[in-house]
């Protein structure tokens, strides 16, 4: 609504004073100008006490004006895949292999079961696996 001049009123309605924003449109069907109140609030004992939608309307108004285009700088870079883990993680759920492992090493079996995704996943020498590490979301 940029350009639309709002003017402020008050109006009593079952003696407590509201106060609206007049805002002023055309109306195509009748071929004139017309106008809209939205109320904003009201005032009680001569202060203005606003509504929950219109003190919503400013933090959103002051929030588009605090924000400056452009690129915002990012402190961390992480790169991770996890789907095909997830997928694993659900397979040996399922058959319960990570049950077992759990009951054979039960100190180590978020190790192994890392290098046996590692494994299955990229089949490439294991000293590979410090890379992997780093971009993969794994036990």
């Amino acid at each position: 609504m940029e350009g639309v001049v709002l003017t402020r009123g008050t109006q009593i309605i079952n003696r407590t004073e509201y106060v609206y924003e007049d805002l002023p449109y055309w109306d195509t069907q009748k071929k004139r100008g017309a106008h809209k109140r939205i109320y904003i609030g009201k005032n009680v004992k001569g202060e203005f006490i606003p509504n929950k939608k219109y003190l919503l309307q400013q933090e959103l108004k002051k929030a588009k004006e605090t924000m400056q285009p452009g690129s915002v700088p990012v402190d961390k870079r992480l790169r991770q895949f996890y789907g095909a883990v997830y997928l694993l993680d659900q397979i040996g759920e399922m058959t319960g292999i990570t049950h077992d492992l759990k009951l054979c090493l039960p100190g180590s079996y978020k190790q192994m079961l890392s290098i046996i995704y590692y494994l299955i996943l990229e089949s490439r020498p294991l000293y590979r696996f410090q890379k992997w590490n780093r971009t993969h979301r794994h036990p």
